[in-house]
C-alpha cells in the first residue's frame, strides 16, 4: 500500500527522551522497530497550549500520516486548568484530522507531586479518545506497577523520568500498539 507511513511524535521531555538523548528516546526506538520514519517534535517543558502553537511548523509542514500527541505532565506541573489543557487537545485533534493526519493521544505519566491532576487528564483524554474513536497509548502500562510506581531498571537517576531501558520499552510498545 502507498498509505503515509511517516510519524510525527510531538510532545515535552518524555518524548524528547529526557534526561537521555533523542537517539534513546522512545520515537527513535519506534522507528527502528517498526521500519517507519518517526520524527521527534519533543521539547522539554512544555503545555499542551505550546504544542498547539507549535503545531502548524512541528507537524503539518512534516506532512505525516499519523501525529502522536503526548502532553500533559507540564500542564499538571504548572497547574494548568483541566478546560485549558482540554480546549489545546481538542484544537489539536481537530487540526490533523482537518489535515488528513491520523491523530493519536500518548496519555500523561503518572507524576510525583501532580498525581491527582494527572488523573484527572488521563481520564478526561480517555474517554475524549474512546468518543472520537482515536488511538491511545498508554506507557504506564509497561513501565509502572498497578501503584503508579516505576519498575526496576525503567526510572531514570534523574526520578521522575524513564531510562534508556524504559524509553526502549516505550518504543517498543508504541510499535506494537501502532501496528
Amino acid at each position: 500500500s502507498n498509505a503515509n507511513t511517516k510519524v510525527v511524535a510531538i510532545g515535552d521531555s518524555f518524548t524528547f527522551g529526557y534526561p537521555g538523548n533523542t537517539e534513546n528516546s522512545w520515537p527513535a526506538v519506534l522507528g527502528q522497530t517498526s521500519q517507519i520514519e518517526v520524527v521527534n517534535k519533543g521539547l522539554k517543558s512544555q503545555t499542551a497550549q505550546d504544542l498547539y502553537s507549535r503545531f502548524d511548523a512541528d507537524v503539518l509542514a512534516e506532512k505525516p500520516g499519523r501525529v502522536i500527541i503526548f502532553v500533559g505532565n507540564g500542564d499538571a506541573i504548572k497547574e494548568v486548568p483541566l478546560e485549558t489543557f482540554q480546549q489545546h487537545i481538542k484544537a489539536m485533534v481537530e487540526k490533523a484530522e482537518s489535515n488528513h493526519i491520523i491523530p493519536i493521544l500518548a496519555l500523561p505519566l503518572p507524576y510525583t507531586g501532580v498525581q491527582n491532576t494527572i488523573k484527572e487528564f488521563r481520564e478526561w483524554e480517555s474517554s475524549y479518545a474512546k468518543e472520537k474513536n482515536i488511538l491511545v497509548l498508554d506507557f504506564a502500562t509497561v513501565l509502572m506497577d498497578a501503584d503508579n510506581v516505576y519498575l526496576e531498571g525503567l526510572l531514570s537517576k534523574e526520578a521522575n523520568y524513564p531510562s534508556k531501558e524504559g524509553y526502549k520499552l516505550m518504543g517498543e510498545y508504541a510499535s506494537r500498539v501502532l501496528d
